[in-house]
């Protein structure tokens, strides 16, 4: 029984061939993706027992199949099911289910495909790294299947961006369509007969007009008008209601800076109205009691003109209604003192005048006025009957029968209408063109042309009540135009901006295509219903079009309108009554000032609103769920904090999109309101800013704005937020202040006192969604089902992204951090060993003439393929002031004549030896130098450098310390020729030697470089001689002497000059060999690193090289291009002086190097360049190594060619020693 039970879980987990465990793992998807549940994992268990499959492989399959599902996402969202009809979508699944268990069993036969490893024959060598295939293809696989996880996951996350989020509508249309239904047609219509149209009767037709366009500050519709859709530019003169007349005869003035700047950037002339109109109603009193005094009047008239010319206007205009007939004479004196003391300053003066009104003396008036602005509009006004605003007739005659010559007329033209209704004495209500078309689009009423007025007019019924409206419109404006260029005038004035069709503009401009453009009916201005700084797009922007219809083709005869135009419609929300305030943040969350506001509110028990930037929430997911579970509300602000308006519509969906799904992710919750970036108004006021709300709606988003600015963001003292905040309670109920986005530590500081002196004035605390009644859960609901498949993959992608940024951010500040800290520690301990060394040569020398140390040197020279340059090394050697020494020249298989050249040479001179080696690397040829060398000291060069005279008695001074092993001397490049090697000079200069300085202060010195070094035989046997296993066989021994408790030393005056690259080719090959031979060192090593044997070793030159040489070398690349980035975040000016800061530092070592090496400092003006280029060339060069590494293979010795270009300085000569 024992052997059967065994059979069975053998036979379960037997791994067989690899043909077999992919069939397993196809076997497992299969059952996966068929409708049968969690059946198939018994199936799945049976299948295996019966065709002997591997249990595992299997079960991977099941797990595999749960991204089946993700491919019908795919499909389905990319719209590919619009080639498939419903009936056929079986044919669908089965093309995708075969498609998916092909790819897999693809993917399966790959990962389980056995793996052939070659055995090595007893005669290849091993090397560190070496790898027989089996690292290689592991990791290959793992990267495989790592890029396969992450394409999937990259793939559902694009796809979810793609889809757009359920984001249910928090506030529905509330505006009441089904009360208001079309009237039946009567006779106002167009049953009448069309006016008779004048013939020609002027020549004023030729003359443009002046033309006057009034503005009032308490309709935002006319700031829209002149400043976003520009229409500042067709108007010469500007009148905006600004002055009224108070009860006391003063001046309430409430003028506009912004109306002020804008006429002032396009010339346009400002002429400021003064009415009677004070609190609710026209102030009839307060006008007779100023016409019936000459001080009150001459007190009014001087406060106008000294206000007029301090603020440079043109001049002024008078609106008095409910003045009476009795006082028609005092009110003409009036006119006359007024023009009188305003002309002295060359003031214009222009009285707008109602036509056929007794208390007004037309003639008189035109005698002291500049000009008389006449009324030809309010035929039926809104207090009297229903009937047209100004039809043709009555301003014909108004036209014929007016006594003000033409040079002083203005004529005012309306373009707005009324709503009466009908059988009420109540007063009619005021309607802007745009109000008119959207009243007729959204109930479907008919707008009738009345023939008989040539005014349009509609009817409609609300309830029980009747209503008609009487507008003004593009196509009457055309025709009063026409009668007035005939009439002759100096100048049109229309009532008033924000409210006219858009069609007069091209009229008014005299545009050759106007009456085309009548036919086309625009409402590009807003229209907002209710009150509230909640704002959600109940309809769009929609064009009109109508007929017009000609007699003589020049007066329209009648219009059919068939498709009225509508505004954008904004509802807005949240007016509430009672003291109820709302505090929103926008741009974070923050590391460092969202988590101290969220304590600042939990302990005050006060719930708030935050707007969240993708960019933001991503580096603190845990933020996103703390607003969540701590109460409060959360909204949408975008990814990266663009302006909506002012991108592509592509971007806008990614950006509220990808914040959507990141907090779905985190929370599982949708958010249903966002907040567009740069636009807070609760009235938006350009065209940005309206296609920026447009977009966001158009995903289901309610806008939040705001009344209460603190303008934190600007960096007020806290005191000042405050103030802000309290003095803007009476403006809304919502507050905006900022978490993230810089600094907000005055915002923190605010928020305490701000909410304690809130609620001792009685304020409740709310979230936004709470001013409307809403609840949390409407504001945020649970996102649906048909979401939830996206959201690991969506968190997954996140969670990687926020690390890696995390990761890369700690390694700019880490990277400049450690840089700093490295620069300094150089200097201090290189400063520090040029004192010990002064004394330490100072014993040296003593010690040579105490002492008759003078023992023989043997120079060992590894040569291949040297002919260019091995004979100038030689006669540098033999110059040298040291007489007991040998030159050992190993001929490592040359192919050209070095051997020749050197016998040819050197054959008199008894000190020179060449021995001739088949080609077996420059390991063995040192090593056989090394065992057939002569002498007690062995000094070790290139064949390409040159030493001075006293190089070897310095090195040789050293020895005298039986615990020295081995000296390093001082590498410089001698051939300072082009770019690269001045590079490479500042590199020796500023990196190497200045190392070895301090390095040799602590005895951790890491590498006695090839080119000239300086070795005690005796430690080399010890130690086995230089291994093979490395490409940098100097390092290895290096290491290895100082982990047998040797000390290796820096002999800063023994130079050697050797020959450097001159080309990026040549850089590259020679840098890859060492630091790839290096990392080989290191790996070898790695039980050194942090050892407490060796502690300056194993504690500062190890993790020195591990650090710098390969750590901070490998990410500078993407260091140096995230700084660069920066420039575009908020961060832009702490980073950068922070990295600014560091290459100053670095430039003062750099100096400091220099200034120890005694060399002139005039390279380091290409420091910065190198820092950034020649960094990056050993950044490829670094990965390159890593790369290598991990495949396993080995990197030949990369000979360089040689120039013969080395130049040796001549250096004072060093006292002589033996």
């Amino acid at each position: 029984m024992r052997q059967k039970i065994a059979n069975i879980i053998f036979s379960l987990f037997f791994v067989g061939s690899y043909q077999k465990r992919a069939a397993g793992g196809t076997l497992g998807v299969l059952l996966g993706i068929l409708p049968i549940g969690h059946t198939a994992w018994i199936i799945g268990l049976i299948l295996s027992l019966v065709f002997r499959l591997n249990l595992l492989a299997v079960c991977v399959g099941i797990c595999v199949s749960l991204l089946y599902p993700l491919l019908h996402v795919a499909v389905y969202r990319m719209g590919m099911d619009r080639f498939f009809p419903t009936a056929d979508k079986t044919i669908l699944y089965l093309l995708t289910g075969a498609l998916f268990l092909l790819v897999c069993h693809g993917i399966f036969l790959f990962l389980y495909k056995d793996v052939h490893i070659r055995t090595l024959s007893n005669e290849e060598k091993m090397f560190v790294f070496h790898d027989r295939g089996r690292r290689w293809r592991f990791l290959k696989r793992a990267f495989l299947i790592l890029s396969l996880l992450s394409l999937v996951s990259l793939a559902v996350f694009g796809i979810s961006l793609y889809d757009h989020p359920v984001v249910p509508p928090l506030y529905s249309n509330s505006w009441a369509k089904s009360s208001i239904q079309p009237a039946e047609r009567n006779d106002v219509s167009s049953d009448g007969e069309s006016p008779v149209f004048p013939g020609e009767i002027g020549t004023q037709e030729a003359k443009d007009f002046t033309t006057y366009a009034y503005y009032v500050p308490w309709d935002s519709k006319g700031w829209f008008d002149l400043n976003t859709l520009g229409h500042i530019k067709d108007i010469d003169v500007l009148i905006p209601e600004w002055y009224s007349l108070t009860p006391d005869l003063t001046l309430d003035i409430k003028r506009d800076e912004n109306v002020d700047k804008l006429a002032e950037k396009h010339h346009v002339k400002i002429i400021p109205r003064l009415n009677n109109f004070s609190g609710q109603e026209w102030d009839e009193p307060a006008v007779r009691r100023l016409l019936a005094s000459p001080q009150k009047r001459a007190a009014l008239i001087e406060n106008l003109r000294q206000d007029v010319k301090k603020h440079g206007y043109a001049g002024i205009n008078i609106y008095f209604e409910k003045v009476r007939a009795e006082d028609k004479l005092r009110f003409t004196q009036f006119i006359k003192e007024l023009s009188f003391a305003f002309h002295q300053d060359g003031l214009k003066v222009i009285h707008s005048v109602p036509i056929r009104d007794p208390a007004y003396d037309l003639l008189a008036l035109s005698k002291y006025a500049d000009y008389l602005d006449v009324i030809l509009h309010e035929e039926h006004h809104k207090e009297g009957s229903p009937g047209p605003v100004a039809s043709f007739d009555w301003v014909k005659q108004s036209l014929e029968n007016l006594p003000v010559p033409p040079s002083k007329r203005i004529i005012s033209l309306g373009t707005y209408g009324y709503d009466w209704t009908v059988g009420k004495q109540t007063p009619a209500e005021s309607l802007t063109f745009d109000q008119v078309m959207l009243l007729a689009r959204q109930h479907n009423l008919n707008i009738e042309w009345d023939r008989a007025s040539n005014n349009p007019t509609l009817r409609y019924k609300k309830g029980n009540e009747e209503h008609i409206v009487w507008f003004l419109d593009a196509p009457a404006f055309y025709n009063q135009l026409r009668l007035i260029r005939q009439y002759g005038a100096e100048g049109i004035a229309f009532w008033r901006l924000g409210s006219e069709d858009q069609a007069i503009w091209p009229l008014i401009n005299r545009d050759p295509d106007a009456l085309a453009d009548i036919k086309q009916i625009s409402s590009p201005i807003p229209e907002y219903i209710g009150n509230g700084e909640i704002l959600s797009v109940a309809d769009t922007e929609k064009k009109g079009t109508r007929d017009i219809t000609m007699q003589n083709e020049k007066w329209i005869q009648s219009v059919d309108y068939r498709h009225p135009s509508s505004p954008l419609l904004i509802q807005r929300f949240g007016s509430v009554d009672g003291k109820k305030i709302a505090l929103t943040f926008d741009d974070g969350p923050d590391g460092t000032y969202t988590g101290k506001i969220l304590d600042i509110l939990k302990e005050h028990n006060v719930k708030a609103s935050f707007y969240i930037t993708g960019r933001n929430a991503v580096l603190h997911p845990d933020l996103v769920e703390r607003l969540y579970e701590e109460g409060h509300e959360v909204g949408n602000h975008t990814y990266f904090h663009p302006h909506l308006g002012q991108v592509h519509p592509l971007r806008v969906q990614l950006e509220l999109h990808a914040t959507q799904r990141l907090f779905q992710a985190f929370t599982d919750h949708t958010m249903t309101t966002f907040r567009p970036p740069y636009q807070v108004e609760s009235e938006p006021q350009t065209l940005d800013e309206i296609r920026a709300m447009v977009r966001g709606s158009g995903y289901g988003y309610t806008m939040i704005s705001k009344n209460i600015e603190t303008f934190d963001w600007q960096n007020p003292p806290s005191e000042q937020i405050q103030k802000r905040v309290l003095s803007q309670l009476n403006l809304g109920h919502i507050a905006l202040m900022h978490d993230a986005g810089g600094d907000r530590s005055a915002t923190v500081r605010a928020l305490p006192g701000l909410i304690e002196t809130l609620k001792k004035e009685g304020y409740q605390f709310v979230t936004v969604s709470e001013l409307t009644g809403k609840t949390r859960e409407e504001a945020m609901p649970s996102i649906q089902p048909e979401e939830k498949i996206y959201m690991p993959f969506v968190k997954a992608v996140y969670t990687v992204w926020g690390l890696f940024q995390h990761s890369f951010t700690f390694l700019i500040y880490a990277g400049i951090g450690i840089g700093f800290v490295r620069v300094a520690f150089l200097m201090y301990f290189s400063f520090r060993q040029r004192i010990k060394f002064k004394r330490r040569v100072k014993w040296l020398n003593r010690g040579a003439e105490l002492v008759d140390f003078h023992p023989m040197v043997s120079v060992v020279i590894a040569a291949y393929n040297e002919e260019k340059v091995i004979n100038k090394t030689i006669h540098s050697v033999l110059k040298s002031r040291y007489d007991q020494l040998e030159v050992i020249i190993v001929n490592d298989g040359s192919t050209d004549r070095t051997e020749a050249v050197i016998k040819q040479e050197f054959y008199h001179d008894p000190r020179v030896r060449v021995i001739t080696q088949p080609n077996s690397g420059k390991t063995t040829a040192i090593n056989r130098g090394y065992r057939l060398a002569k002498g007690e000291i062995i000094v070790s060069i290139d064949a390409d450098t040159l030493i001075t005279e006293d190089t070897i008695p310095l090195l040789v001074r050293h020895f005298q310390d039986e615990k020295v092993a081995a000296v390093s001397g001082n590498v410089k490049v001698g051939n300072v020729r082009n770019l690269i090697t001045l590079w490479q000079h500042v590199e020796y200069i500023t990196g190497f030697n200045l190392e070895r300085r301090a390095f040799d202060d602590l005895n951790c010195i890491p590498v006695v470089p090839g080119a000239i070094g300086a070795w005690r035989k005796k430690a080399v046997e010890e130690v086995g001689y230089f291994q093979h296993d490395t490409l940098a066989e100097d390092t290895d021994i290096t290491i290895t002497l100082l982990r047998h408790g040797y000390k290796v030393e820096f002999e800063v005056r023994a130079l050697a000059y050797t020959e450097a690259p001159e080309d990026l080719k040549s850089l590259i090959k020679q840098r890859t060999r060492w630091i790839y031979g290096t990392l080989q060192c290191l790996w070898k090593h790695r039980g050194a690193l942090f050892s407490r044997e060796q502690k300056a070793l194993g504690f500062v030159s190890l993790p020195n090289m591990w650090i710098f040489q390969y750590g901070v070398q490998t990410f500078s690349l993407f260091v140096d291009l995230l700084c660069l980035l920066s420039l575009f975040t908020e961060h832009a000016v702490t980073t950068m002086m922070f990295y600014a800061g560091f290459l100053l530092f670095d430039l003062l070592a750099a100096y400091f190097a220099f200034q120890l090496e005694k060399e002139s400092p005039k390279p380091l003006k290409w420091l910065f360049i190198q820092r950034f280029v020649y960094r990056q060339l050993m950044s490829y060069v670094v990965l390159r190594s890593f790369y290598y590494a991990l495949k396993g293979v080995s990197v030949g010795w990369n000979k360089l060619n040689r120039n013969g270009n080395v130049q040796l300085e001549m250096k004072e000569p060093v006292k002589r020693t033996g």
